[in-house]
């Protein structure tokens, strides 16, 4: 009964459980997200998320679900960061990108030194000037993006 379906949902919540225990470890950890207690913290996070979701749908398969995602989770962590298996992608061009702007094409302020994205003016956040107006923001107040060169 509803084999295909199923699987979509059970994969649904492992991945759910895959980012929320990450990101549920990241926002209480904060810095001393690393090494061994960030690998621990991210298994915990996804028992306590899987333990939360079986209690409120009331159903052992998400809560498993939620559980196998955030484990295997930790596990990838674990193996990108103590094994040349994590150096190894990143030397490729391969990393973390699911925290990104999501722009495409994405235009870099300096693509050779860092991979902050140059946000066009249109999706910039409204900030009340301050006393030295758009002085100390770098990176705010022009660029590929800017009106000035009508690009976008």
């Amino acid at each position: 009964m509803g084999g295909v379906s199923n699987l979509i949902v059970s994969a649904a919540y492992a991945i759910g459980g895959a980012v929320g225990s990450k990101y549920l470890t990241q926002m209480v950890l904060g810095a001393s997200n690393v090494g061994y207690v960030g690998y621990a913290a991210n298994i915990a996070a996804a028992f306590v998320a899987g333990k939360a979701v079986g209690m409120f749908t009331r159903n052992k398969q998400a809560e498993n679900s939620v559980i196998l995602g955030g484990v295997i989770m930790a596990v990838i962590r674990f193996l990108s960061d103590q094994t040349p298996l994590g150096s190894t992608l990143q030397q490729y061009g391969l990393g973390d990108y699911e925290a990104s702007t999501w722009l495409s094409p994405a235009r870099y302020v300096n693509g050779a030194q860092s991979a902050l994205v140059d946000i066009p003016t249109a999706l910039r956040p409204a900030l009340p000037a301050g006393k030295g107006g758009m002085a100390g923001m770098r990176g705010l107040g022009s660029g590929t993006y800017s009106r000035a060169r009508g690009t976008y």
